[in-house]
């Protein structure tokens, strides 16, 4: 409850699968797939930007085509000009995110990783283990997202997985709804505006025999405000 899901479950084998979770009110769009890849991806609307997510699940033994997909998927729909995130189970333990280094298995899958990492100028933010003595579990964060600050932490989950948390320091602006007045001449007190006139009448024809234009222009400009302010009401 309270929580809209989005799902792609792995039909070919046992196991694996993906979903994304937003708060009920959370604006997203899901974005199209692959196709023959895991990954879900959707566009976030976070006040007046856009936060594209994209959720992995890589199985282990599987090529690097999987990730040159997803290098290839962020191209072509231009996801490089967003706030990015990009996280999941990539099951590649061989890879120094401090340093970038990469060991002897899986080499070509873990160097076609961090290729991703530094073409979309992404920063792996976990650096605590996630299952055993390893780092499957990571959360790439667009590095304009890691500059305004982020806390992350890796807790005890429900699985043989432990539960990465991260949490963005995005400001959001909740901006006051602006206010629009508008004179209702429909609703105006039409009588009592020509009572008004009529009662001026005299008054202005006496002016006018001795006031320039500008003056009487002035005077009229003076008592249609005036018919306004009284007789006009104003609707919000």
């Amino acid at each position: 409850p309270n929580y809209d899901v989005v799902r792609c479950d792995r039909s070919s084998a046992r196991g694996g699968g993906v979903a994304l979770f937003f708060r009920s009110g959370v604006r997203f769009t899901v974005l199209p797939s692959l196709g023959n890849t895991e990954p879900l991806w959707c566009k976030v609307h976070v006040d007046k930007f856009v936060i594209v997510i994209g959720a992995v699940q890589r199985a282990p033994g599987s090529s690097a085509q999987v990730l040159f997909d997803i290098h290839d998927y962020i191209l072509k729909h231009n996801l490089r000009n967003y706030k990015l995130i990009l996280m999941g189970d990539f099951n590649l333990p061989d890879i120094d995110w401090s340093t970038l280094a990469v060991g002897s298995r899986d080499k070509q899958v873990c160097n076609a990783l961090v290729d991703i990492a530094i073409s979309f100028d992404l920063d792996q933010v976990v650096h605590q283990y996630t299952r055993d003595n390893s780092i499957l579990d990571l959360v790439f964060l667009s590095h304009s997202i890691t500059l305004s600050g982020f806390e992350c932490s890796v807790v005890r989950g429900l699985s043989d997985h432990s539960a990465v948390f991260v949490t963005l320091n995005i400001r959001v602006l909740h901006a006051n709804p602006e206010v629009v007045s508008f004179l209702d001449f429909s609703r105006a007190d039409d009588v009592s505006i020509l009572d008004l006139l009529s009662f001026y009448f005299d008054e202005f024809v006496a002016l006018s025999n001795d006031c320039d234009v500008d003056m009487l222009l002035s005077k009229f400009c003076t008592l249609v405000s005036d018919c306004i302010s009284k007789f006009v009401p104003v609707k919000i």
